[in-house]
């Protein structure tokens, strides 16, 4: 049996008559789920390469951290030898005072520097051999000090002039410099991995943009051979041109900025998405009538689709911003902080019945007020989410004064989940139910965590299926008035 035929050429933009229905309306439905297929594949792979150049990228600063706090102790103790050497030579006490400020906070160093090669088993074992030649060379120089104050300046030069300060110092030199000549090999190739990483990312976008105009292109023609509008599909294609050359000139600038490379691959995929969501709405508001259910539901798809990805973006975009914003501290009260939040959820609250009890001392806190304000309204916004089928959904926010600061609770009655999952939730776009059950990207208790990094706090977590969550924030230093001021719950 003969296929209907086609009639549409081959050079773009032209279209000439309107294709047969049928042939039209199978070739548009191929088209659109292949399109959203291919979309979500590149999407997904785009977005994994740019977490992997942000891992790599936090492991590069992370190796700059080590060498910088390792040559900090050496410093440090450089300014002990210095400092108990000029008070054995003059014998006055202003040459102590870089050997005591040194002797204070060097083993703080050697704490710091342990914690930094953690995960690092034999910078640790070279971090043990510093902490020993550091505390050998310290008791050397008090033995020094020591005979200067009492036998005088004789015997201290004869317990000086025997060596063995300067051998414990030179040997310090030496395992600091194997210490740091190593860290140095592995920033190497940490910052090999980053740029192969970036130039991967670059490539990935290239081929996500390209895949967004073919797609775009194509459910463009097939739409208006349908309706038969010739010069409008024209002048959609060169509009569409023009508008993808502006988006590869900018897009060829900003890769020049390797530091702002996270923000810069989100940024430049979101326009893309609007061009995708924006014709698709324009052809199911305008083209409605002449398209079958089959690829009106198809278009529905990639509306949606469009929306999810958009909100993934944008969650990615608020966690890199994270990485280069610095916080501004200013005094925030705790109470109206929570007042305000829940003010602006008030309908929400009211429409699904929530029961919601407040209970806060008189707490002053110097802080970072945007980003708690963001830990807050993350934490607020899942505990209404994950509680709504409750009866009745119920939230508590408390707040306690710890000898190190304050610990604000967050508590919910909702779905809970499974304690052995709990560092899993503190992850980018980690996801503990399906995006069909309770919408959502799995990037708030990211962002949250990330927010608290900055501040200096931490969080956790307490909970069992059906049976509820409470979050825990820790925060440091506050200023609290002394008697609690308890707000009756309120639904």
């Amino acid at each position: 049996m003969n296929r209907p035929t086609s009639h549409v050429k081959t050079t773009l933009p032209a279209l000439t008559a309107p294709l047969g229905k049928w042939s039209l309306e199978k070739s548009l439905t191929r088209t659109l789920v292949m399109a959203v297929v291919v979309l979500i594949i590149v999407s997904a792979a785009s977005i994994y390469i740019l977490l992997a150049f942000i891992v790599d990228a936090g492991q590069v600063q992370h190796t700059h951290q080590v060498i910088e706090q390792a040559q900090t102790t050496l410093t440090k103790m450089i300014d002990v030898e210095t400092g108990a050497r000029g008070y054995v030579i003059v014998g006055t006490d202003p040459y102590l005072e870089p050997y005591q400020r040194g002797r204070a906070s060097v083993m703080q160093d050697v704490a710091r520097l342990r914690e930094l090669v953690a995960d690092n088993p034999r910078q640790q074992s070279a971090v043990k051999s510093i902490q020993a030649l550091i505390e050998r060379r310290l008791v050397v120089a008090e033995e020094l000090i020591e005979l200067r104050t009492t036998k005088g300046f004789a015997a201290a030069q004869t317990k000086m002039e025997g060596g063995a300060g300067l051998r414990l110092m030179d040997q310090l030199r030496e395992a600091s410099h194997q210490f740091i000549d190593t860290e140095n090999v592995l920033l190497s190739t940490r910052e090999r991995e980053a740029t192969s990483q970036a130039y991967r990312a670059v490539a990935g976008l290239g081929v996500l943009v390209t895949l967004v105009a073919v797609m775009i292109l194509f459910v463009g023609r097939y739409v208006r051979a349908e309706v038969g509008l010739r010069e409008q599909s024209r002048r959609l294609v060169e509009s569409l041109n023009a508008e993808l050359a502006q988006r590869a000139a900018a897009l060829a600038a900003k890769n020049d900025d390797l530091k702002g490379f996270a923000y810069t691959v989100s940024h430049d995929l979101k326009a893309p998405l609007r061009g995708i969501s924006g014709y698709a709405q324009e052809l199911e508001r305008r083209h409605k009538e002449g398209l079958s259910e089959r690829a009106q539901f198809c278009i529905s798809q990639i509306i949606t689709a469009s929306k999810n990805l958009d909100r993934l973006i944008e969650d990615l975009l608020t966690y890199s911003r994270l990485e280069a914003e610095t916080p501004t501290l200013s005094e925030v009260n705790l109470t109206d902080l929570v007042q305000s939040i829940l003010r602006d959820r008030s309908h929400t609250l009211t429409e699904l019945g929530v029961e919601v009890s407040v209970q806060l001392p008189p707490l002053v806190l110097l802080t970072w007020e945007r980003g708690l304000h963001q830990v807050l309204t993350n934490l607020i916004d899942n505990a209404i989410k994950y509680s709504r089928a409750a009866k009745p959904p119920r939230l508590n926010i408390t707040a306690e004064t710890l000898a190190e600061g304050v610990r604000v609770s967050v508590a919910d009655n909702g779905i809970g989940f499974d304690m052995k999952y709990h560092d899993r939730i503190f992850g980018l776009f980690n996801r503990l139910v399906r995006a069909s059950e309770f919408e959502g990207t799995g990037a708030g208790l990211a962002i949250v965590k990330k927010l608290l990094d900055k501040l200096g706090g931490s969080i956790r977590a307490e909970s069992e299926p059906g049976a509820g969550a409470t979050f825990f924030v820790d925060l440091p230093a506050a200023t609290a008035a002394a008697t609690p001021a308890t707000l009756e719950p309120t639904s």
